[in-house]
């Protein structure tokens, strides 16, 4: 029942957008400026930073489980038990 009625929104919502025509003031609107490159130098360079921080994060981590550290954050110890095919599973 509460998927129909998400449904019924869905398409009521949809065709309410249809009823502003062309006569209304929403059909005046500004050019649309130019296009804007996303990926620059100066994301391509952040998005780089990020990567590398968040793989020397997983290392570490994996590296002070593997010799007995435990995680500090209870929700985060159930991402930090999936252990690679060749060790077992470290337990908290």
């Amino acid at each position: 029942m509460k998927a129909l009625l998400v449904v019924l929104a869905l398409t009521v919502t949809a065709a309410a957008q249809n009823f502003a025509g062309p006569s209304s003031s929403f059909s005046q609107l500004p050019d649309a400026p130019s296009q804007h490159h996303f990926w620059t130098l100066e994301t391509k360079v952040n998005t780089g930073i990020l990567a590398g921080l968040v793989a020397a994060d997983a290392i570490t981590t994996q590296r002070g489980l593997s010799q007995g550290y435990r995680e500090p954050i209870r929700s985060c110890v159930p991402l930090s038990l999936a252990a690679p095919p060749d060790r077992p599973p470290v337990r908290p």
